[in-house]
């Protein structure tokens, strides 16, 4: 789901490595935010250096680039 979007950020930093569990959480937050009839709500724990920053909003982007509410 985040592919293009992780796919863009490595055309952009050089060195950049895609984490599976970084991208995981990021399909599941965008899975969240995607839920119509009930709460949208996530809570993910994961280890240091899993990159929950970037998960997040990554997930968060995919789901505003879809609702066009961003750019």
């Amino acid at each position: 789901m985040t592919d293009s979007i992780y796919q863009q950020i490595a055309e952009k930093i050089d060195g950049f490595q895609v984490r599976l569990q970084q991208q995981q959480m990021a399909d599941f937050i965008d899975a969240q935010l995607q839920v119509v009839n009930g709460p949208r709500m996530a809570v993910v724990e994961a280890p240091t250096g899993v990159g929950k920053t970037l998960g997040y909003l990554s997930g968060a982007l995919r789901t505003a680039q879809q609702q066009k509410n961003c750019w």
